[in-house]
């Protein structure tokens, strides 16, 4: 209990320390609260928790510098002299009360800042089924909030034995350009300057810790603010780094040290593996502009328009979906034939590919097609296809998803230009109405497609699967349509009914008077159509409920 007393007496004694800490507390308050009870419409129910993520940036710039002064005062307080002195270990005992003073003061407005958002959220009733949009709010708060500020409170504590300030408070500033949008800015002109053939921008998202509203960016409202396993680790690994620093700079005992280094490894390893991942800015391998930059930029790019002499009538699917997607695909073909042209996107790379028996097939797989070769001469009425990967904006992963079924994320008959050079967008590519589906999800979360479920199977007859899964809810109206669509923006509109929503296009009218027809209102990432009609699907893009 003494050394907390004395960690305590030396924060409370610095003034300057203390209030800047309590002004800062009630700011960060005043900030979240900003648009508490505003009229409910559009975006206003997502925008008070990322008011609370704008603060991350600068709740980490200000943790950075008191946490330094702090550490620093408190190694020069008088302390360090008499505890050297004495066992050594009092003397690293009292230096970490100090920090955990400092965390419990950061988890303390960490807390404040989460029941303000959860209680401002709330306000305006919506219907969140199982408490989903509350949890995403916690976890966000735990993330961006929380570990961000630990993350500068560690920097701090490694910085404070440098005893001349001049040299820590230019780190400090270095580190805090890194962390901010800017050094985004300089890549965008480097991606310009090198015709986006060349892109420092996986060294600047190195860096990059911060949410997505620190950087002006909108994010998809089905989705939420992005959360995926490679950043929740790139936080934890820079966090790590700092750990294995203070570790070695305070010679601790060897298993720490060794435990540091490897979690930083595993962390690293958390963040740079492939997985499929929301982000907004223009980097050019990212959710809006990689399709874009790939199909100017890559001779592998050329879209190929050859319609296949065979035809898929059943997909049997089992698909997985984590950090990406894992699929294995089976196909019934009408024809045996010495080879079978297809196209898959040029995110999902192939595995293996095999006949019915199990006999594997040769394959070229270049950009979007692929050329299967039936090498054995052998009858074929059913090829299997194992692959992984992701896309940029029709994402998969661990949050949400959005694999609409006339994008290629399974693979079609024919090579099938995917994109459309003059609308620098994707192209819309529906299978025949008549082809049968049976898909079996391994999934986490809620999903919603189009097609009925039967202990956990999906079956039917469609001209495309298309699946969702995050920040959405079913309508179901009188002549058997279904609505899902995003209920953090929606709820307010629907009262005008399904009409009102298409009301500007004759055929969706048409197509939504039919029975049994799913209406998806998707994200609207990458395409420049508003709207997609298939046989008894329809995806929306000019809505307000992105």
């Amino acid at each position: 209990m003494r050394l907390w007393r004395d960690t305590i007496k030396v924060f409370m004694r610095s003034k300057i320390l203390f209030f800047s800490m309590v002004i800062l507390y009630f700011y960060s308050i005043h900030f979240t609260m900003t648009y508490f009870r505003y009229p409910l419409e559009g975006s206003i129910v997502t925008a008070q928790l990322q008011q609370a993520l704008k603060l991350s940036f600068y709740l980490f710039l200000v943790v950075l510098f008191l946490s330094y002064e702090y550490y620093l005062k408190f190694r020069h307080h008088g302390m360090e002299e008499v505890l050297a002195a004495v066992k050594y270990g009092k003397k690293k005992k009292t230096l970490w009360c100090a920090f955990f003073t400092m965390t419990l003061w950061i988890g303390i407005l960490t807390v404040t800042l989460c029941i303000c958002v959860i209680i401002a959220y709330s306000w305006y009733g919506i219907h969140d089924p199982h408490g989903e949009y509350r949890c995403h709010i916690i976890q966000n708060m735990i993330v961006n909030v929380f570990l961000i500020m630990e993350l500068g409170n560690l920097m701090g504590l490694f910085l404070s034995k440098i005893k001349k300030r001049i040299i820590a408070y230019a780190i400090m500033i270095l580190v805090v350009y890194l962390v901010s949008p800017y050094p985004e800015r300089i890549a965008d002109a480097q991606c310009v300057a090198g015709n986006y053939t060349r892109s420092i921008y996986p060294i600047i998202e190195c860096f990059n810790i911060m949410p997505l509203t620190n950087t002006g960016f909108d994010t998809i409202a089905g989705y939420g603010e992005p959360l995926e396993v490679p950043r929740i680790s790139l936080i934890l690994f820079w966090i790590a780094c700092f750990c294995l620093l203070i570790c070695l700079s305070e010679k601790c005992k060897k298993w720490k040290i060794t435990f540091c280094s490897i979690a930083a490894i595993i962390l690293f390893y958390g963040y740079a593996a492939p997985a499929s991942v929301v982000n907004m800015n223009g980097n050019p391998d990212h959710t809006m502009a990689h399709d874009q930059y790939y199909y100017e930029a890559s001779s592998e790019t050329k879209t190929k328009n050859k319609k296949a002499n065979y035809h898929i009538t059943s997909y049997n699917m089992d698909l997985k979906i984590g950090r990406l997607l894992k699929a294995k695909v089976t196909m019934e073909v009408s024809k045996s034939l010495k080879q079978y042209p297809m196209t898959l996107y040029h995110g999902y790379r192939i595995n293996r590919i095999c006949d019915q028996s199990g006999n594997d097939l040769d394959y070229v797989q270049k950009g979007d097609y692929i050329t299967i070769n039936n090498q054995w001469g052998k009858e074929i009425k059913k090829i299997s296809v194992e692959y992984k990967g992701y896309s940029a904006a029709y994402y998969s992963n661990h949050q949400g998803i959005y694999l609409p079924g006339d994008f290629a994320y399974y693979p079609r008959e024919g090579y099938i230009p995917l994109h459309d050079d003059e609308q620098m967008a994707m192209s819309s590519c529906f299978v025949r109405k008549d082809t049968k589906f049976k898909v079996k999800l391994d999934y986490g979360k809620k999903v919603y497609t189009n097609l009925p479920e039967t202990k956990g199977v999906y079956e039917g007859k469609c001209d495309g699967f298309t699946i969702f899964s995050g920040f959405y809810k079913e309508k179901k109206f009188g002549n058997g349509n279904r609505l899902i669509y995003n209920y953090l923006y929606g709820e307010c509109y629907l009262d005008g009914g399904i009409d009102e929503i298409c009301k500007s296009d004759e055929k969706s009218l048409e197509e939504i008077h039919k029975q049994g027809v799913t209406i998806f209102v998707a994200p609207n990432v990458n395409q420049m159509r508003n709207r997609d009609i298939g046989d008894r699907q329809i995806l929306l893009r000019n809505s307000p409920w992105f």
